[in-house]
C-alpha cells in the first residue's frame, strides 16, 4: 500500500535570478553628474579680461565701459563694469550700471563683430537676465538719495519692459514719478507703458 503525501514539509528552493546591479550604479552615476553640471552653470560668470599691468583711475575705467559699449563690446564693457563694482561695491549708481551691463549682454551676445542668435528662451539668457535684476535689486538697497532712487527705478522698469512685464514696469516708473515727479524721462515711460497697454 502506498503511502500517500499529505502536502506537509519543506517547501522546494526556488532559484532566483540574480538581479545585476550594473545598470543602476551607471544611472546614479549619470544623475550625479547631471546635477553637477546644472549647479555648476547656475551662477553667470563675468568674462574674463586680462588683468591690468598696475591699478586703473576710475575715470580710466568709466572711459573704457563707455568706449566699449560705443563698439558693441558688451562683454569687454562688462569686465571693465565689473571691475568698478568691486572697487565699489556698495554705490548704487555702479551697481545699476553693472546690471545694465549684464542685460546688454544678455540681448546682444558677448563677441564683438558676432551677435550671438536670439534665443528669448535660452537659459543662460535667463539666467544672466536674473541676476541682472537682482542686481537692480541691490541698487536699489544701496540708493540714499532722491536721484539714486529715480535712476534704479527707471532702469528697472526699463529692463522689466524689455522682458516683456510692461505692469510691473508700469510700478517701477510710478514709484520714481512718486520720489520725484519732475523727471522728464519719468513721465514720458509712464505715458509710453500707459499707451502700449491700451
Amino acid at each position: 500500500m502506498s503511502r500517500r503525501r499529505s502536502g506537509v514539509g519543506p517547501e522546494p528552493v526556488v532559484a532566483r535570478a540574480r538581479v545585476s546591479r550594473a545598470p543602476w550604479l551607471w544611472l546614479s552615476a549619470v544623475l550625479v553628474l547631471a546635477a553637477a553640471i546644472v549647479l555648476w552653470g547656475r551662477a553667470p560668470r563675468t568674462p574674463r579680461l586680462a588683468p591690468s599691468p598696475e591699478p586703473l583711475a576710475t575715470q580710466a575705467l568709466i572711459d573704457s565701459v563707455r568706449e566699449a559699449e560705443g563698439r558693441g563690446d558688451w562683454e569687454r564693457a562688462l569686465g571693465h563694469m565689473q571691475r568698478l563694482t568691486d572697487a565699489n561695491p556698495r554705490n548704487a549708481v555702479l551697481l545699476l550700471a553693472l546690471g545694465k551691463s549684464w542685460g546688454n549682454y544678455a540681448w546682444a551676445g558677448g563677441t564683438y563683430g558676432r551677435p550671438r542668435t536670439a534665443l528669448r528662451t535660452s537659459l543662460e539668457r535667463v539666467r544672466i537676465l536674473r541676476h541682472a535684476l537682482a542686481l537692480e535689486d541691490s541698487a536699489s538697497a544701496m540708493a540714499t538719495t532722491a536721484r539714486e532712487q529715480v535712476m534704479v527705478s527707471v532702469q528697472w522698469g526699463r529692463m522689466l519692459e524689455l522682458i516683456g512685464l510692461p505692469v510691473d514696469a508700469l510700478a517701477h516708473y510710478e514709484e520714481a514719478f512718486r520720489v520725484d515727479s519732475t523727471d522728464r524721462e519719468t513721465r514720458e515711460r509712464i505715458g509710453s507703458t500707459i499707451a502700449s497697454l491700451r
